[in-house]
């Protein structure tokens, strides 16, 4: 008798043993265990930390899917301990720039830039 082995399942099914099996809520969860108590694999994208998936900093080029630390960072921004960092934000929680270094604003890209309050006309390099 040929015994067959899931690779892939649909969407809101999770692979467990070669089985497909409805998604137990365990969000971003490629491959579940036995028990479907805890996430063995996550998505592209997500690493798994204590059997939950958590996403990729969005900042990231690269990632370790083992620890999520970023490998390397979209442009403008500084890869410290695996995090990307803006070099001219003074508060930053996760991606976000909360308030930039003194003579720089957040732009709506996130990132700071020089903001000189006597200049009335500028442009990009």
């Amino acid at each position: 008798m040929i015994k067959l082995t899931c690779l892939a399942c649909n969407i809101g099914y999770t692979l467990a043993n070669g089985i497909c099996q409805l998604n137990t809520g365990i969000l971003n969860c490629q491959l579940i265990n036995a028990y479907r108590t805890a996430c063995l694999l996550c998505k592209h994208g997500y690493y798994l930390l204590e059997g939950k998936c958590k996403e990729v900093s969005s900042l990231c080029n690269g990632y370790d899917p083992t620890f999520g630390l970023c490998l390397a960072c979209k442009v403008g921004y500084i890869n410290y301990g695996g995090q990307c960092l803006d070099p001219q934000c003074a508060n930053q929680q996760g991606d976000v720039c909360l308030q930039c270094k003194k003579y720089f604003k957040v732009h709506n890209s996130g990132l700071c830039y020089f903001s000189d309050e006597n200049c009335i006309s500028a442009t990009t390099r």
